[in-house]
């Protein structure tokens, strides 16, 4: 399991799911049988849910790339928690200013109303036509708020789709490239060999640091990077034993 711990985690939670809703009676017997069933065959076949299409076929990559997304995407949440919170601001916005629609257009009904029952009254006909006026340009411009504000909420959505595509871009291309320098700098009895080793530690750091934090942006500390290199090495390490 250790060369390649987040495919055997996924699988594990799948399987613990799969128990937990068959306990509790939310699937049949039928139903859990086919759900294990179905697990134990793509755990044997290895067949990788949610994988970029540019890591098929190549095993030690993908590997890779399950424990360099967790670790990336604790940088990826901080990048994205302002237009989250934006985003909700917006969708309040948006639920404020239809309750603003709403009781606007219950007022215009009742002005109406009083329209009708003071036609007898010009003078205060007139006074009514003039609010009335004046409320149907307010929900005129109520309604322009609440499009434009909706405009800024799908430019949001979009964003946060855009930025997730280049996340998970990012992660495919660091795995590839790890499996690359890796590769490059195998040796027989690799492990036994710490200079070979501090090479290519170097140059997966190198990569990390002018690719990922200062080409594409992403915050990393030292000591993500160390971590990053740490877990795929003993990915590395376990997958070259098996």
């Amino acid at each position: 399991m250790d060369e390649d711990p987040a495919f055997y985690e996924t699988f594990s939670k799948l399987i613990q799911q799969a128990i937990e809703d068959f306990r509790a009676k939310r699937i049949s017997d039928l139903d859990y049988l086919n759900k294990v069933v179905d697990i134990r065959n793509k755990v044997v076949g290895k067949v990788h849910d949610d994988i970029p299409d540019k890591l098929s076929g190549n095993e030690d990559a993908m590997a890779y790339f399950g424990v360099i997304a967790p670790l990336l995407a604790n940088d990826k949440g901080r990048m994205q928690n302002d237009d989250l919170e934006e985003n909700s601001t917006l969708s309040t916005d948006n639920s404020t200013l239809s309750t603003d629609n709403s009781t606007l257009s219950t007022d215009n009904s009742t002005l109406s109303t009083h329209n009708s029952t003071l036609s007898t009254h010009n003078s205060s006909l007139i006074t009514h036509n003039s609010s009335l006026s004046t409320d149907n340009s307010t929900l005129s411009t109520h309604h322009s708020a609440l499009i434009t504000h909706n405009s800024s909420l799908i430019t949001h959505n979009s964003s946060l789709i855009t930025q997730h595509s280049s996340f998970i871009e990012a992660t495919a291309d660091a795995a590839l490239a790890i499996h690359g320098i890796l590769k490059k700098h195998w040796k027989v009895h690799f492990w036994d060999d710490e200079d070979a080793q501090k090479q290519a530690v170097n140059e997966i750091d190198d990569y990390l640091y002018d690719e990922l934090k200062t080409n594409r942006g992403i915050e990393l500390s030292l000591d993500q990077m160390d971590d990053i290199i740490e877990k795929v090495l003993q990915v590395a390490k376990h997958r070259s034993y098996n």
